[in-house]
């Protein structure tokens, strides 16, 4: 008869990613934080923004991950 052919299943597509622009008011006080952080750094305001979100996060993951560890033990 005929040959057997086996299918290989797709794995599921990761959703992509969205980016999304948002706008920040701060106070002063931060703002001076904020702005004396950066120059220190040498880089703009948004950058060190984007780096502590970054920052955010990951520790955001890290505590996912530890959740369902404890939740799948």
């Amino acid at each position: 008869m005929g040959e057997v052919i086996q299918l290989k299943r797709r794995k599921p597509r990761e959703p992509k990613a969205r980016r999304r622009r948002i706008t920040v008011s701060m106070a002063d006080p931060l703002l001076a934080r904020v702005e004396a952080a950066a120059k220190q750094a040498g880089v703009s305001p948004g950058v060190l923004m984007c780096i502590g979100v970054a920052q955010l996060l990951a520790q955001h993951e890290r505590e996912v991950r530890a959740r369902n560890a404890n939740t799948n033990a």
